[in-house]
């Protein structure tokens, strides 16, 4: 089971003005979770899911080593979720089609990777 819920202000200084302390509304969050599924369908084709979901949910992965079969299934604590599906012939293709949709990574300074 993975657990996914992003969740934080998009300014932690607004909390030092009280007329700013509706930052921590629900609609106002600093921060996502990129729940995507990438896999093989056949020889010739991959896919990929992309779940848009803002609110908390647990995914339950089960594979079966014998038979090769994936189990997935998604529990959302509410929210309006949005399922992408893509598919193309190659992993680039289907990589391509996902950043269409969520835009394309940015580089991380190299400053930044200490603190986290």
């Amino acid at each position: 089971m993975y657990s996914l819920w992003a969740r934080d202000p998009v300014d932690p200084q607004q909390t030092l003005k009280p007329h700013h302390s509706d930052i921590y509304n629900s609609d106002h969050n600093g921060y996502s979770t990129h729940p995507f599924v990438f896999g093989k369908a056949t020889d010739r084709t991959w896919f990929g899911v992309f779940v848009n979901n803002a609110a908390a949910q647990d995914w339950y992965i089960k594979n079966d080593a014998t038979s090769g079969d994936v189990d997935m299934r998604v529990l959302s604590t509410g929210g309006i979720g949005d399922m992408y599906f893509f598919t193309g012939e190659n992993p680039n293709e289907v990589t391509q089609a996902y950043h269409k949709i969520v835009g394309n990574p940015v580089v991380t300074p190299q400053w930044a990777l200490g603190w986290h």
